[in-house]
């Protein structure tokens, strides 16, 4: 296939060569300028493409393209001249070159670029049985074009696989992005008469159109519809479908279309995968076989880093997406290189959002318990001062406020089972089953990918599931590698649902068979070391949890380097772990070091150095708590910018300064970033939690400091309920249960003192 323009374009052989070189310029043999056009290549809705042979100053063969007859409007001719000027200013090997312009002598512009040799990037991947490492290879290059183009101002607006044309060149495959028709300039006019958008007019095709773009609600259209774009080519390259059923979008009326891409969710391409390998068995296999591989294979290897990568490419909200197409780029690179990528499951509060939105009359009960405090203060405060008939409105309060939570907790259950079990993991419990029986080693194996998977997609249930039945199918295997994966994933799991003394045990098996397979100073034994401490930590065995880590952070240096980021993290734990078992000037010491280095390598506002001066301000408390004010002050600013004010790592930052400003008696101000944490909290749906628990007691702690006993009660009330809900958990880690205790002890104590005033 050669230079083809918008897809659908009608394509065939002109008629012969005629004699007459004046008339319409739609016939071969008709000379423009130095170039003879020779054969018709595509039509789009404005504009014919022809390939042609220059015959001065060179001889070459070109793209020719120009307005066609009919097509002159001032709009249409605006938007031609457009094209034109963005592919000038641009000069990338992945984007096909702009080599000349003019006017015909009719008065029709045209312009000239390199006649591109290629197929669509989806045919071309298909034909030659790519497989999916080598689909991202070329999807990256097509990617730092499309950085290129918004590097020079300018937005595609129209990627799409029939303008990623993809043949063979001297290195190999080479993909050229074509058509920038529907091109947009961020920075600057194109020309003289730039095109402008009527309004309700849609500019680019359906499949593969952003939100923003088909809203055409006055939202400029910036460089990340085009990140969107190029997430749904990346669907269809691995999935072999576009995210929406192209025949249901384009059936429908031009609403609905908008509807539809506005606001309904595709499925992953895995679940999609999975979808099709159910109802067409045989084009799943299709497709699996032009992608080098089996079903099984690329249903598992989509699912877990590909899958998320691709869906935040496609989020609703561009705020979501990758920032840029060289983003996306890195985290592709980073998939390639076995790394740990920055997408991932949407967040607990992100969920909650989407499931509250979806159940618009249940909304209200979330806004409900963020005011909880004052939903109850009225009644609650008189009542616990009276008899009788008030006594009877404050057992109805603190009913309300268990009530309150119970119900938002069922949201919060409801939305995190919906989003975090699929039917893929039914599929693969049954394949498991089915494909292995009898062979309990294999079996083991595919149990700890599945495992695994399930862990980075947060599904910690799902996770010891799978590592738990591999230890059984493995019996007396003691030193195998599926063995000791299998032990690492338990632990981790059981450490996520509570489970001390199993995820204890597990950790120190694994450390041992590791150290035994590996070597004590391996790498490998390091890792499984840190896992351990983290274990011991959460349990509330410092001092062992400090040892260590110590060792952690000593055999990293070794093996990275003091500058290594991982290297710097373990000693941001160190730090934290110093801090919880007492020894705040050591681990002000270490973390003054910490953040001082952190700054120096990455920046002051780079989230690890944020996380490392959050811990030295907590440790600083206990040692100079106007320091520690002025550190977590600077540190909650700096968190405001980068992450902003509802995420739940500046939530802890207002929590460490609430901590300081009590104990400078600020206690004003410290009740203020108590509540706007516990919002926060409660926005992301953290409602069983000992921290909130704590927020909750320590704010109502500053309210009595200021004499504001009905607030203070009310938030005790809600504070209360809670406690008594973490009582009744049995998945509470030893310091966590330790934490609650404390807790309660003191609202009583705060109760009490509030009540007598």
């Amino acid at each position: 296939m050669l230079h083809t323009v918008d897809e659908g374009a009608q394509t065939g052989r002109p008629e012969p060569p005629t004699a007459d070189r004046t008339v319409s310029v739609g016939a071969a043999g008709v000379v423009i300028g130095p170039y003879t056009l020779l054969e018709l290549l595509g039509e789009g809705g404005f504009g014919v493409v022809w390939a042609a042979e220059q015959t001065e100053p060179v001889r070459r063969r070109v793209a020719l393209k120009l307005i066609k007859p009919g097509m002159d409007s001032a709009q249409v001719q605006a938007r031609f001249e457009a094209e034109r000027q963005a592919l000038a200013c641009m000069d990338h090997p992945h984007i096909a070159k702009v080599l000349d312009g003019g006017v015909t002598g009719e008065g029709r512009p045209y312009f000239v670029m390199e006649l591109v040799h290629g197929e669509p990037i989806t045919a071309f991947c298909d034909k030659q049985r790519l497989g999916l490492a080598e689909r991202l290879g070329l999807f990256i290059l097509v990617c730092q074009a499309v950085q290129h183009a918004h590097s020079k101002g300018v937005i595609h607006r129209d990627l799409k696989p029939s303008n990623i044309l993809v043949g063979y060149g001297d290195e190999g495959a080479v993909p050229k992005i074509i058509d920038f028709g529907v091109a947009k300039a961020l920075n600057q006019r194109l020309t003289e008469r730039s095109l402008f958008t009527e309004r309700g007019q849609l500019i680019g095709t359906p499949e593969y159109m952003s939100p923003e773009q088909a809203e055409m609600s006055g939202l400029d259209v910036d460089t990340r519809s085009d990140v969107y774009t190029l997430g749904v080519v990346l669907y269809e390259l691995l999935a072999g479908h576009l995210p929406f059923d192209p025949e249901t979008l384009r059936s429908a009326g031009f609403a609905e279309i908008q509807r539809i891409i506005r606001e309904v969710d595709p499925p992953k391409p895995s679940t999609r995968l999975a979808t099709l390998i159910t109802s067409d068995a045989a084009s799943a296999s299709s497709i699996a076989e032009h992608r080098h591989a089996d079903v099984r294979t690329l249903s598992r290897r989509l699912r877990g880093d590909l899958d998320w990568i691709v869906m935040k490419c496609l989020e609703k909200d561009r705020a979501r997406r990758y920032a840029t197409a060289s983003d996306l780029a890195s985290e592709l690179r980073r998939f390639l290189a076995n790394e740990p990528v920055l997408a991932g499951p949407p967040s607990a509060r992100y969920r909650l959002g989407k499931f509250l939105r979806r159940h618009k009359a249940s909304t209200a009960v979330a806004a409900t318990v963020l005011a909880a405090a004052v939903v109850v203060a009225a009644a609650s405060t008189a009542a616990w001062r009276s008899e009788s008939a008030q006594r009877q409105r404050a057992e109805a309060a603190v009913a309300e406020a268990d009530e309150l939570l119970d119900r938002l907790s069922a949201l919060v259950l409801e939305s995190n089972s919906s989003a975090g079990l699929g039917e893929s993991d039914l599929l693969d419990e049954s394949e498991v089953a089915r494909a292995y029986a009898g062979d309990p080693a294999r079996e083991a194996a595919a149990r700890v990918e599945l495992a695994a998977e399930a862990n980075r997609t947060g599904r910690a249930q799902a996770t010891l599931h799978h590592s738990v039945r591999a230890l059984e199918l493995l019996g007396d295997d003691a030193r195998s590698p599926t063995r000791l994966d299998a032990l690492t994933l338990a632990g981790i799991a059981c450490r996520r649902v509570g489970r001390f003394e199993d995820a204890e045990r597990y950790a120190r098996e694994a450390l041992a068979l590791g150290e035994s397979m590996h070597g004590e100073d391996s790498p490998e034994a390091s890792s499984l070391r840190n896992n351990l401490a983290v274990v011991l930590r959460q349990g509330g065995r410092l001092d062992e949890a400090v040892t260590l880590l110590e060792r952690v952070l000593a055999d990293r240096t070794a093996e990275a380097g003091p500058d290594d980021r991982g290297t710097l993290k373990t000693k941001r734990s160190l730090v934290a772990a110093l801090r919880q078992a007492g020894r705040n000037d050591d681990a002000v010491e270490q973390g003054r070091e910490l953040v001082e280095r952190s700054t120096e390598l990455f920046s002051a506002n780079d989230p690890d150095t944020l996380a490392a001066k959050s811990n030295l301000g907590v440790a600083l408390i206990g040692v100079d708590a106007a320091e520690a004010e002025r550190v977590l002050r600077e540190t909650l600013a700096a968190a405001l910018d980068v992450f902003g004010a509802d995420d739940m790592r500046t939530a802890i930052v207002r929590q460490n300064l609430a901590r300081a400003l009590r104990v400078r008696g600020q206690h004003a101000e410290a009740e203020q970033q108590l509540r706007e944490a516990v919002a926060v909290q409660f926005a992301l749906g953290r409602v069983d939690d000992p921290e909130v628990l704590k927020m909750l007691v320590d704010r109502a702690d500053s309210l009595v400091a200021l004499g504001r006993s009905e607030p203070a009660l009310s938030v005790l009330t809600v504070g209360e309920a809670l406690g008594r809900r973490l009582n009744a958990r049995d998945d509470l880690w030893p310091d966590e249960r330790r934490d609650v205790r404390e807790a309660l002890s003191r609202a009583g104590e705060l109760r009490a003192h509030a009540e007598s005033r």
